[in-house]
């Protein structure tokens, strides 16, 4: 069950959130290739705001659920099994790997920043002392 639950976040993580970053980065190199990402990304309609929406409300749950992942690792009145260990882990290095370009240039080019308007100003900052967090954790 554990399990299942952080295949789960991971999979929020690695398939919604990361695109979605990566894709506004300058470089873009996912954009291209996904149509849909591009048109929430690029586009300024009022359906393209709801799925940024919906991609804010994801990051916010999957932000909010890393501590408590992170007290389950943590706990020592549970013995973890290898399996869940290796997707604790999967999970805390991956915001690491993330190309995110929302905290460089001008000032401008923040203001305009499609992910620092959609899920926050150090959204991805915290999301990896999150996770950072997660890996002294792991035992």
């Amino acid at each position: 069950m554990i399990t299942a639950c952080l295949n789960t976040i991971k999979n929020q993580l690695t398939k919604i959130i990361y695109p979605f970053v990566e894709a506004s980065s300058e470089t873009g190199a996912n954009l291209s290739h996904t149509p849909l990402l591009q048109y929430v990304v690029k586009n300024t309609s009022s359906s393209a705001q709801a799925h940024r929406r919906q991609l804010s409300e994801t990051f916010q749950a999957l932000s909010a659920v890393l501590p408590r992942i992170n007290a389950l690792v943590g706990s020592e009145s549970v013995a973890m099994s290898d399996s869940i260990i290796i997707q604790a882990v999967y999970i805390a290095i991956g915001p690491f790997f993330v190309i995110d370009t929302g905290g460089d240039g001008d000032a401008r080019g923040k203001k305009d920043n499609v992910v620092i308007k959609t899920l926050g100003k150090s959204a991805m900052r915290g999301l990896r002392l999150d996770a950072l967090s997660l890996i002294r954790s792991v035992r």
